[in-house]
């Protein structure tokens, strides 16, 4: 999204907007001003609406069964989500669905017309963070749809601490490196949309402690996983981490 388009997150005196992005450090936080940072963002991105849209055009190519199949991933993911939000704002404030939604467009665009990817990407979140079971999953959409849903999933401990989720998270990870091209492109679009939301998180926000978490996973996993499938994905997580582990002496606010 380019900076001033009306966007609330970009206006936000307390909101980074679509120009600034964390820089972590072990003790402090940066946020930089990069102006060339959002060149591959859709124009579109913080708009949960025009997302929607955007994957309904992209589905459109499809069968008419599977457009439906995808239209009911769309209900019933925003039915399970609901009332969930993310740490990023979205102009909309349509909450956690905005960010299945951008996944599940982001594979409708990349995956040659595969409509069990792009439920998959709806539904992605939905064994870890909501109610929905895997019995719903396969009943309602088959146990391909149930399997891609798996493999991206991440069984959590109870109360996993954030020193916990650095020793665990690699284990999947590295199982999701081997695992065959259709989980690979999931998880890239997952992570994409994930560091493609870090300008959006407000400037207060608590997560800021999970920054030098995340950065060493983009280099160490997200960034090769997306490598195998998709280097233009790869090539952009790749400027966005650059940006945001090193801040410039003439363009930083100190937080």
């Amino acid at each position: 999204m380019r900076a001033g388009e009306g966007s609330s997150a970009a206006q936000d005196k307390n909101s980074i907007g679509g120009i600034l992005i964390g820089c972590a450090y072990p003790n402090r936080i940066f946020f930089c001003r990069h102006t060339e940072y959002t060149r591959y963002m859709p124009d579109d991105f913080p708009y949960y609406s025009k997302n929607e849209r955007a994957l309904l055009r992209g589905i459109a190519s499809f069968s008419k069964k599977d457009q439906r199949r995808i239209q009911a991933a769309i209900r019933i993911a925003k039915q399970y989500h609901a009332g969930q939000v993310r740490d990023e704002a979205d102009t909309e404030n349509a909450g956690y669905i905005i960010h299945c939604v951008r996944v599940a467009r982001w594979l409708a665009e990349h995956t040659a017309r595969n409509p069990d990817a792009v439920i998959a990407g709806l539904l992605h979140d939905s064994l870890e963070d909501t109610r929905l079971t895997a019995t719903d999953i396969k009943k309602i959409f088959g146990p391909k749809v149930l399997s891609l849903v798996r493999a991206v999933t991440r069984p959590r401990p109870f109360r996993e601490t954030e020193v916990e989720k650095i020793f665990n998270k690699p284990k999947q990870l590295k199982a999701i490196l081997r695992a065959n091209r259709t989980v690979r492109m999931i998880k890239t679009a997952d992570t994409l949309d994930n560091m493609r939301s870090w300008p959006f998180i407000p400037r207060n926000h608590p997560v800021q402690y999970k920054f030098p978490r995340w950065f060493n996973e983009a280099k160490k996993f997200y960034i090769p996983i997306a490598l195998t499938v998709d280097k233009q994905a790869a090539g952009e997580m790749e400027g966005i981490l650059n940006r945001s582990m090193i801040p410039r002496q003439d363009e930083h606010t100190r937080y």
